[in-house]
């Protein structure tokens, strides 16, 4: 089985359904989409993602990343978000999955 298989099954079972502009609609995939904890000194007993920097990771499988680039504004459920970075990672010569630092797309139309 190949890493690209592997990953876009990991995506799919642990991520959600994003919404990103293609032609004259959207596109709705699945993809892993969840805060980046802020780095901090102190221990706090909170679950993961609740003290964040306003920045999600979000991850895609090989086959649905033509659409995730920078700048793109998308939207998961009724948030909006913007793709600050995005970035294929390589298994060997195989595309495997894109990981993207995106935000919350706030006043951007």
């Amino acid at each position: 089985m190949s890493c690209q298989v592997i990953a876009k099954r990991l995506i799919y079972q642990c991520g959600r359904k994003v919404y990103f502009p293609y032609e004259q609609g959207e596109k709705c995939f699945t993809a892993y989409l969840n805060p980046i904890r802020e780095r901090t000194e102190k221990i706090v007993p909170t679950e993961s993602g609740v003290l964040h920097q306003g920045r999600w990771l979000m991850l895609v499988s090989a086959q649905d990343a033509d659409l995730v680039q920078n700048g793109v504004i998308f939207r998961a459920g009724e948030d909006r978000f913007i793709v600050e970075r995005a970035e294929k990672v390589f298994f060997g010569e195989e595309t495997a999955y894109f990981w993207a630092i995106v935000q919350k797309a706030e006043g951007v139309e």
